[in-house]
């Protein structure tokens, strides 16, 4: 019988295959433009995409948008396509688990110690999004992680980013006429240069990067979308920027000899939340109705062991507690006096080694 964790697997990859797959198929269709061509390669180093004189001409304004749109999400993908490859496969007890979790100010520098250059993010059941000036209803797949200096994009590992960039994978579903559109990216960006920032800040940066006349954005719209996305992301980040991460180092396989033409790398497959994860699950399962002279009680009623979910919490370390980090608590459950005789609680740290390694000179990894 297939494991939960080969079953997951594969459906991460299918659905990191169909976006590149979706990517791809668009970036050859604007590539096709000069002009395009060279604006998504200038995007991926660090140089602003605009328009000329005799294309603002000839577009529409609503097409000179889309079309910048769609060069700064591929330029997000190209980047993590060169550099990196990183797809982590998300536990999905470990995904609700962070998804629940409470965030406020975050240290703009805890986001220096992301584990792997440009990274993209599995979401194993997507997110629901709703814009309230529509009747769409939109679902986060997945998105991608860069650096952002100025207006353009660079590796997240550039010491002179501006701050994190984060390229959502959505699909948008009318709900009048049914119609699906696959693969509508939404950019948004973190203020890590910031000693400390919120999600207001981030919605403010957000808004200021892609303010451009005639696209004006309705404020109080955008921030119930950024709101809806934002957070979950964010503590994504944040719990892959903490000591306590529960990470799986991918195993090293022998060198092979050099081939005379460079293959297309595949993705780096990297396990997140594959030992908390099971045991989120194990014990939801084991305590769910459970009271303490083992009658069932109604699910919503709060009897028994009572699960707190799990939240990221700010300490200050090091001689005289001068240095600040984030470390994420994990979910746990209450009146643990009430668990049975010499039986463990439920939920437990896993120490797991942290990634030292960039990928990007291990490239003879298994997924």
């Amino acid at each position: 019988m297939t494991s939960e964790r080969v079953r997951r697997g594969e459906k991460a990859s299918a659905t990191v295959e169909e976006i590149l797959e979706l990517v791809q198929q668009d970036a050859s269709n604007l590539k096709t433009i000069p002009h395009v061509a060279r604006g998504i390669e200038g995007m991926t180093r660090g140089i602003p995409f605009s328009w000329p004189p005799d294309y603002r001409n000839q577009l529409s304004q609503a097409d000179l948008i889309s079309v910048a749109d769609r060069v700064g999400e591929i330029a997000a993908v190209e980047l993590w396509k060169r550099n990196g490859r990183v797809a982590y496969d998300l536990n999905e007890e470990l995904a609700a688990a962070l998804y629940k979790s409470k965030i406020g100010k975050m240290p703009g520098s805890l986001f220096d110690r992301l584990p792997h250059i440009n990274p993209m993010v599995v979401i194993p059941d997507p997110w629901p999004v709703t814009d309230p000036s529509s009747n769409v209803r939109g679902e986060v797949r997945a998105f991608f992680v860069t650096g952002y200096t100025g207006d353009a994009f660079c590796n997240t590992t550039n010491p002179d980013r501006d701050g994190i960039a984060i390229m959502f994978w959505m699909e948008r579903t009318n709900l009048d006429t049914g119609e699906v559109q696959p693969g509508q990216g939404a950019v948004i960006f973190f203020p890590t240069f910031k000693d400390a920032f919120t999600l207001d800040d981030v919605v403010k940066v957000t808004e200021e990067w892609h303010s451009t006349p005639g696209r004006e954005m309705d404020v109080n719209t955008s921030k119930k979308i950024l709101r809806q996305i934002v957070p979950p992301a964010l503590s994504i980040l944040a719990y892959l920027c903490c000591d306590n991460r529960d990470i799986e180092e991918p195993v090293i396989r022998a060198k092979r000899k050099k081939r005379a033409k460079a293959k297309p790398r595949d993705p780096f497959y990297i396990r997140l939340g594959w030992h908390i994860g099971p045991a989120l699950h194990e014990a939801r399962r084991r305590f769910a109705g459970r009271s303490k002279d083992g009658i069932a009680v109604p699910s919503g009623a709060e009897y028994g062991p009572q699960h707190r979910a799990g939240h990221f919490k700010r300490v200050w370390t090091g001689p005289g507690k001068k240095r600040e980090e984030v470390v994420w608590v994990e979910p746990y459950w209450t009146k643990l006096d009430m668990l049975a005789e010499n039986e463990d609680p439920p939920t437990m740290v896993v120490p797991v080694n942290e990634q030292r390694h960039d990928p990007m000179r291990r490239r003879d990894l298994k997924k």
